[in-house]
C-alpha cells in the first residue's frame, strides 16, 4: 500500500497507530490507576508543537520504539513502521523532497510512534532535512526519548539495519545530530541553532513550573542542569578543537556552571553506562554469537569495574546490581579454569567470591520470581551455571587461594551455593545449573579414597534439582499445591508416584545435566543413566496425563530430545526409540518430540551425526506404528502435524526458549541420501498442506538443480492428490514453484512442474495464474 497509495497507506497506518496508543494508554491506567474510565483527558499524552501547532500525542516511550521493533505493543503495528521507514529511503533517494514525505507522515499522526519514525528518518537523513528537525530540538521530551531508545538499543535487542540509510547513524541520540548540525552550519545557521537552545531550556522552564507550580527557583535550575547540557550541543561557543594522533578533536563542553552540576548525575550515568557495557560484552554479545575477544588484561579491569559497581551500585540500572559483576566473574572462571588464562589473584578471588555470595544468597531474591520467569542475565542464573567450575580438580589452587588454606573450605562453600542455586523457585536457574554440570562431566575421573569426589557431588547435586518435582494437596494459603520431596532413593519414589502428580517442569534441569553424564565415559555414567531413564519415563508420564498440552512450546520436549540424543550417539538407541513408542498414540506429544529432536540435532556437530544416523530408521519406525494399528498421525496441532515432523526443518528462530546452538544451525540431515525412506513417507502424505510445506522446507537447502530433480515429482504427488486442499493452506508452495522456474527447464520434469502449477490455479492460486498453461 506504501508503495501504491503512500499517502493513503501511511493515514491508516495512524490510524491504526492512533488507536493502539490509545489502547495502551488504557491497559496503562487500569494498571495505575491514573484516571477514572470517563475522563476524557490523556493520561499518557503529551503536548508537542511539531507540526506547525500544538497538539497532542499519545504514547510512552515503548510506543516510541515501535518502528525499531521493540518495546511492548502491536508487533503488525511494528512491521508496518518499519516497512514504512524502507519506503521513506527509497522515496529520498529517488528525489521526493523529505519536506514532502514528513508533512504526510504527521498529517494524521497522534501518536509518539510516527513521531519517532519521523525523528529517525530526519537523523539517518540529515543532510536532506534542512530545518525540518528544528521543532523537535525544542521539546525535551524527543531529547529524552532519543536518549531511552539509543540506551536500550546498546542490549542488540532492536529491529536489523541492514538495508537502510545510514544505519551507523542509529546510534545517535540528538547530541550526536546536534554536533553534526553545528559543525555544518555557517554563521547565520549557528545563530538559529543556538536560539533553538534556548528555546529548549524555556520549554523545559515552564514544563518544570507547570508540573512544580510555585517550586524555589533553585531547584528548577538543578532540574534544568541536565537539559541546559543538551542545548549546549546546539551552541557553537561551546565547541572546542585540539589537535591529537591521526586528525582533529571536536568536542561540545557545557559552561563550567553546568557541568558542576550534572557532576554527581554524570557519575551516576557513567556507573550506569558501565553497567549496560559489562551486560553487552559478557552476556548480549555472546547471546548473539558476537564473541568478541577478551584477553587477560580486559578480564582484569573489568573485574576491578565490577568490584566498583558491587560497592557503589548504580541507583537506576536496568537490572540487578549484582548481575553484570556476576557476568564478568563467570567469564573469567571460564578463561581461568577451563581456558587457562592467567589472572591476577586478587581478580580471580574477586570472580569466585562474587559467585559464591550470590549462590549463598547475599544478592537480594528477584521481584515476582516464579517457576517460569524468564531472564537468562539474571546473577543467580549466570552463578548456577558458572559454581560447578570450582568442583573441578584444577580448580583446586584457586579454591586455595579463596580460603587460604588446602581448598577445602571454598570446596564446601561452592557445593552449598550450588545446591542453593539447584533448588530455586525459577526452573531457568536449575536449567543453567545443569549446562554448567557440563564441565563436570568432561573432566576424567580423580578418585581419592575410592570415592571421585566432583562426580559424586555433580550427581547428588544432580538430583536437587529434581527432588521438589511431586504435587502434594492443595495448600490454601499458597494457593497451589504443595511440593512434595522425593524419598531415597528418589529412582523407586518417582516411579511409584502417579502421573498426574508428576511436575515435569521440575525434571528438565535433571534431564538436561544427565544426558552429557551418561554418554561420558566416567564413574557416574551408569548410575546417569539409570536415572535418566527414570526420569524420561516419569517426564513422558506426566506430559500424556496432562490435559490440555502443557508443553505447547516445546521447552520439555527440547531438553529430553537433547539428553536421548546424547545417549544415542554411544550407539545406545533403543532409549529413544522408547520414548517414542510412548507417543505412539498421541500425535501432538510425537510431532512436538520429532520437532525438538531435529532441532537439538542442529545445535552441535555430534548431535548432527547422530540424528542423521538415526534418523532414516526413525521414519520407518513411526511408520511401522501407524501399520501396527497405532494413531501417530491423527489429531493435529492446527496446522503442523507429527506426519510432517517426520522429515527435518530448520527450527524457527523463536521456537524455543533455551536453545544451545553453537555457532549457525546445522542443516544435518540429507534429502539425497534418503531417497527410499521418503518414498515410504509419500503416500501417506498426499494432499495434505503441511507435509507439503515440510516437504519444500527438507530439500530446500539442496543446490536449485537437486531440488528441482527430486523435489518436483515428491511435491507434485502430495498436491495432486487434493489440490484443492493444499492450495488454501500452503504457505510455502506458490513461492518455491515460481523460485525453480529456471532450474525446472534444464531438467526432464517440466510436465510434472507444470501439472501442480495448473492444479494449483484451477483450485484459486491467482498468484500462479502467469505460470499456467
Amino acid at each position: 500500500m506504501f508503495q501504491s497509495d503512500f499517502r493513503n497507506g501511511v493515514s491508516v497506518l495512524n490510524r491504526m497507530l492512533n488507536h493502539a496508543a490509545v489502547e495502551r494508554e488504557r491497559t496503562l491506567e487500569c494498571l495505575d490507576h491514573r484516571r477514572s474510565p470517563q475522563d476524557d483527558n490523556h493520561s499518557y499524552g503529551v503536548e508537542l508543537d511539531v507540526a506547525g501547532a500544538r497538539r497532542t500525542y499519545v504514547g510512552d516511550e515503548h510506543v516510541w520504539l515501535w518502528y525499531r521493533g521493540t518495546g511492548v505493543g502491536p508487533y503488525p503495528c511494528m512491521s508496518a513502521l518499519q516497512a514504512l521507514e524502507r519506503v521513506c529511503d527509497d522515496l529520498v533517494q529517488g528525489d521526493v523532497p523529505l519536506a514532502a514525505l514528513v508533512a504526510i507522515l504527521l498529517e494524521d499522526c497522534e501518536n509518539l510512534a510516527m513521531l519517532g519514525l519521523v525523528v529517525g528518518l530526519l537523523v539517518r537523513h540529515l543532510e536532506h532535512a534542512d530545518r525540518l528537525l528544528d521543532r523537535f530540538l525544542t521539546e525535551p521530551l524527543i531529547w529524552d526519548l532519543e536518549f531511552t531508545r539509543v540506551v536500550s538499543e546498546q542490549s542488540g535487542l532492536a529491529a536489523a539495519a541492514d538495508g537502510v540509510t545510514a544505519p551507523e547513524r542509529r546510534g545517535w541520540s540528538l547530541r550526536e545530530t546536534a554536533m553534526m548540525m553545528v559543525l555544518q552550519a555557517d554563521n547565520q545557521r549557528a545563530d538559529e541553532l543556538r536560539l533553538l537552545g534556548q528555546g529548549l531550556i524555556e520549554t523545559a522552564r515552564r514544563l518544570m513550573e507547570e508540573e512544580f507550580g510555585d517550586t524555589d527557583d533553585t531547584e528548577i535550575q538543578e532540574q534544568l542542569a541536565t537539559v541546559r547540557g543538551w542545548a549546549s550541543n546546539l551552541d557553537r561557543r561551546n565547541y572546542r578543537a585540539q589537535q591529537v594522533e591521526g586528525g582533529l578533536e571536536i568536542q561540545s563542553t557545557p559552561p563550567d556552571d553546568v557541568v558542576e552540576a550534572l557532576q554527581a548525575r554524570n557519575a551516576e550515568s557513567a556507573r550506569t553506562h558501565e553497567v549496560m557495557r559489562l551486560n553487552v560484552r559478557y552476556y548480549v554479545n555472546p547471546k548473539n554469537g558476537k564473541n568478541d575477544a577478551v584477553d587477560a588484561a580486559d578480564l582484569a579491569a573489568d573485574l576491578d569495574v565490577a568490584r566498583e559497581l558491587l560497592e557503589n551500585p548504580p541507583e537506576h540500572a536496568l537490572s540487578g546490581h549484582w548481575d553484570a559483576p556476576a557476568a564478568v566473574a563467570a567469564a573469567a572462571l571460564m578463561a581461568h579454569i577451563v581456558n587457562g588464562v592467567v589472572l591476577p589473584a586478587d581478580a580471580l578471588r574477586l570472580a569466585a567470591e562474587t559467585l559464591l555470595s550470590i549462590g549463598e544468597g547475599t544478592a537480594a531474591p528477584r521481584p515476582y520470581e516464579y517457576e517460569e520467569t524468564y531472564f537468562e542475565q539474571g546473577a543467580d542464573r549466570v552463578a548456577a551455571q558458572a559454581l560447578p567450575l570450582l568442583l573441578l580438580p584444577t580448580a583446586a589452587p584457586l579454591r586455595a587461594q579463596v580460603d587460604g588454606d588446602d581448598s577445602s573450605t571454598t570446596y564446601h562453600r561452592a557445593t552449598a551455593a550450588a545446591g542453593t542455586l539447584a533448588r530455586s523457585v525459577a526452573h531457568e536457574v536449575r536449567l543453567h545449573f545443569a549446562r554448567g554440570m557440563d564441565h563436570v562431566w568432561r573432566a576424567a575421573c580423580a578418585p581419592e579414597d575410592g570415592i571421585c569426589r566432583h562426580h559424586e557431588a555433580a550427581f547428588q547435586l544432580t538430583i536437587e534439582t529434581m527432588r521438589d518435582c511431586l504435587l502434594g494437596d492443595w495448600d490454601q494459603e499458597s494457593g497451589r499445591p504443595k511440593a512434595v520431596p522425593l524419598d531415597d532413593p528418589v529412582a523407586d519414589s518417582l516411579a511409584a508416584a502417579t502421573d498426574t502428580s508428576i511436575y515435569a517442569g521440575r525434571l528438565d534441569a535433571a534431564i538436561r545435566a544427565l544426558g552429557p553424564a551418561a554418554s561420558a565415559s566416567i564413574c557416574a555414567s551408569t548410575p546417569a543413566r539409570e536415572l535418566l531413564a527414570v526420569l524420561l519415563a516419569a517426564h513422558r508420564r506426566s506430559l500424556l496425563a496432562s490435559e490440555p498440552d502443557m508443553d505447547s512450546r516445546g521447552t520439555h520436549a527440547l531438553i529430553a530430545a537433547r539428553a536421548l540424543l546424547a545417549v544415542a550417539s554411544t550407539g545406545e538407541d533403543a532409549l529413544l526409540f522408547q520414548h517414542i513408542d510412548a507417543y505412539a498414540d498421541n500425535a501432538p506429544l510425537l510431532a512436538s518430540f520429532l520437532d525438538a529432536l531435529s532441532a537439538a540435532a542442529e545445535e552441535s556437530a555430534e548431535g548432527a551425526a547422530t540424528a542423521r544416523r538415526i534418523w532414516p530408521t526413525v521414519i520407518t519406525h513411526v511408520i511401522a506404528l501407524q501399520n501396527a494399528g497405532h494413531s501417530p498421525f491423527t489429531g493435529h496441532r492446527t496446522y503442523r502435524s507429527a506426519l510432517a515432523s517426520l522429515l527435518p526443518n530448520p527450527a524457527p528462530e523463536v521456537a524455543y526458549l533455551y536453545r544451545e546452538v553453537q555457532g549457525e544451525p546445522i542443516v544435518w540431515w540429507e534429502p539425497l541420501a534418503w531417497q527410499s525412506t521418503v518414498a515410504q513417507w509419500l503416500p501417506l502424505a498426499r494432499g495434505q498442506a503441511a507435509c507439503v510445506d515440510q516437504l519444500i522446507g527438507f530439500i530446500r537447502p539442496l543446490p536449485t538443480g537437486d531440488q528441482a530433480r527430486v523435489g518436483i515429482p515428491w511435491v507434485a504427488e502430495l498436491v495432486l492428490a487434493n489440490p484443492a486442499e493444499v492450495a488454501t493452506r500452503t504457505f510455502l508452495l506458490a513461492s518455491w514453484l515460481i523460485e525453480l522456474r529456471q532450474a525446472v527447464a534444464a531438467t526432464d520434469i517440466t510436465a510434472d512442474w507444470q501439472r501442480v502449477i495448473d492444479a494449483l490455479v484451477v483450485a484459486g492460486v491467482s498468484r500462479l495464474a502467469p505460470y499456467s498453461e
